[in-house]
């Protein structure tokens, strides 16, 4: 594929759903990590892991179909198979939709009536912030910035859903802040304003104080998002407001769900790997195991075969009274001797125990 090479989402959905992902990267030249990417940027549903194998196996498998093309959601996208997209890249080349913040709170959204209310229910803290419950959008502001935050909170939660995202509560009872879900992905961000710290000298009778005190200055930040050392902030400006910057700031969220989703998917394939590499090797080790019994039994039967024939030898030249009582010993101890060696049933029998550990492996298995 020549650089800047242009993919139709309709084309692109029709074709990951003709031929495996790994065909039609192949023939795009990018990964098929890069291309999922893509898919996802685009919101094309792709088949998941194991769809193509379960189909060669004669599996009859619906396919989903391609969604509406919602806000913000490209037709088209240029694929670059030289050099991945960095963040700052991809929000320098997207399409950005513009997203306004109203100056008047008409028809709040749920979620800021609810946030209004946890606002009405706490007091600032030492840094002179108030914050939101668990079930809120995570916000730490000044009392004074409330009005704007509300402001800027519902155009965001509408505009989000605009755009077909969702919001949900965090996983574990432990986490704070609604989570937006962008194409089945949870991505984690939070409201707030800076503190300004000041700090007084002090006298001889008084030590220094310092003190945090509320800039004005409002935030938001895309949390654990690591592709880059730094959460993606975005700040007001001198010349920019953070309102000004709502269309940036939902596409960084697509953008971050993303790359999150591929980070996902490639360390569920890192634990897929290392398990079945895990598996290989207690797979390994019982069949080695399995090898120790069998030789260690099959000696022991070797070894009363040889007693039992040597046994023999010499019963012809004890009393009859003995020799009744050695022809029960000795049918004892040929069924001992029977049941000790593991071949004694045939080889098929003998097999079967390793089959059903696998093939037989190699040294480096046990590595």
């Amino acid at each position: 594929m020549a650089k800047g090479h242009t993919l139709d989402r309709d084309q692109l959905y029709a074709e990951v759903w003709s031929e495996a992902m790994t065909k039609v990267s192949t023939r795009y030249g990018v990964s098929d990590v890069a291309l999922a990417k893509i898919c996802r940027r685009m919101d094309i549903p792709a088949p998941e892991r194991g769809y193509w194998a379960r189909v060669a196996a004669g599996q009859k498998l619906p396919r989903p179909p391609l969604p509406p093309r919602g806000q913000g959601v490209p037709q088209t996208v240029q694929a670059d198979p030289g050099r991945g997209r960095t963040w700052a890249s991809e929000l320098k080349t997207a399409e950005i939709t513009p997203a306004p913040v109203s100056g008047v709170l008409s028809s709040p959204h749920r979620f800021t009536l609810q946030l209004q209310k946890s606002f009405s229910l706490r007091s600032p803290d030492s840094y002179g912030r108030i914050g939101s419950s668990r079930e809120d959008i995570d916000v730490k502001i000044a009392p004074s910035s409330i009005p704007r935050v509300l402001l800027f909170v519902d155009a965001f939660l509408k505009a989000a859903e605009d755009r077909g995202y969702s919001f949900v509560l965090p996983e574990t009872e432990y986490e704070r802040g609604l989570e937006i879900v962008i194409q089945r992905q949870r991505v984690k961000f939070t409201v707030f304003e800076e503190a300004t710290r000041v700090v007084s000298k002090g006298t001889r009778s008084a030590q220094t104080t310092v003190e945090f005190h509320p800039s004005g200055r409002l935030s938001f930040r895309i949390r654990e998002y690591l592709a880059t050392r730094n959460e993606p902030t975005f700040s007001d400006r001198s010349k920019e407001s953070l309102e000004s910057q709502l269309g940036i700031i939902l596409h960084g969220l697509r953008t971050a769900a993303a790359e999150l989703a591929e980070r996902t998917e490639r360390f569920a394939r890192k634990k897929e790997a290392e398990e079945k590499r895990a598996d290989e090797h207690r797979r390994a080790q019982a069949q080695l195991k399995k090898l120790d019994e069998d030789v260690e039994n099959w000696s022991k039967a070797e070894a009363l075969h040889r007693l039992i024939a040597q046994v023999e030898r010499r019963i012809e030249s004890k009393p009859p009274a003995e020799a009744a009582y050695a022809d029960r010993w000795l049918t004892w101890a040929r069924t001992v001797a029977t049941n000790l060696d593991p071949t004694s049933q045939g080889l098929n029998q003998f097999f079967e125990h390793y089959r059903k550990l696998g093939r037989p492996t190699s040294p480096h298995d046990l590595e």
